[in-house]
């Protein structure tokens, strides 16, 4: 996986899936149906940005990205 670009925060989140305590837990949620999201937004060219404190997002369609 290239990260070269990639927001620190959002960098940090997607290598983290590689630790083995992280996979426990996926591991674990997959019993329930359940996942791991990484907390994000689109940035003008579609870039992975960080979701700012207090803010809620739902993706929809990604038209442009």
């Amino acid at each position: 996986m290239n990260l070269n670009g990639i927001h620190p925060d959002v960098r940090r989140a997607m290598e983290a899936i590689e630790l083995p305590e992280v996979n426990t837990m996926l591991q674990r949620l997959a019993k329930y149906g359940l996942g791991i999201s990484v907390p994000h937004m689109h940035g003008t060219d579609c870039q992975f940005l960080p979701l700012p404190d207090g803010m809620v997002a739902v993706e929809d369609g990604l038209a442009g990205c």
